[in-house]
């Protein structure tokens, strides 16, 4: 994830972290949105589409008994799962990545303030799929609606 302003200089504000005991080691990879696992000392990767979520991995997990720093609200880096335009609300996909938000699909992060599409190799494999985004948790039911400003 190198060359991103965010990794470089660090978050600008305040930060809210929780540690939290990965559920698995395999995937549990820096900048992927997580839920509560088994119980609320748990984290489970994001596994629906809109999914309310508890926060993004600030880093990677090593061991199921080593705690992963857990970023609730405040900037961070998070991993991408489609182009992403400045300012644009987005939720979650299935793999954990934040995609943009829908009708009727919770809000969990803001996109930065510059646009984002993921990058390709010859072989049309995504190579860099992270972006500095503004994450706070809505509750469940929150959705975009056309009136959401920021």
């Amino acid at each position: 994830m190198a060359n991103i302003y965010v990794e470089a200089k660090g978050p600008k504000g305040v930060q809210a972290k929780e540690s939290l005991l990965p559920a698995a080691v395999s995937g549990f990879m820096r900048g992927l949105a997580v839920v509560y696992g088994s119980d609320q000392y748990h984290a489970a990767l994001a596994s629906a589409l809109g999914q309310a979520c508890v926060g993004i991995l600030a880093e990677d997990a090593i061991s199921t008994l080593d705690a992963c720093a857990v970023i609730e609200f405040g900037q961070c880096v998070a991993q991408i799962g489609a182009n992403i335009t400045a300012q644009q609300l987005l939720t979650v996909n299935a793999a954990g990545q934040l995609i943009p938000a829908g009708n009727g699909q919770a809000v969990l992060a803001v996109a930065s303030r510059r646009s984002h599409s993921l990058p390709r190799t010859s072989n049309s494999t995504p190579v860099d799929r992270s972006l500095p985004v503004f994450w706070y948790c809505c509750a469940p039911s929150a959705s975009v609606t056309a009136s959401m400003t920021f």
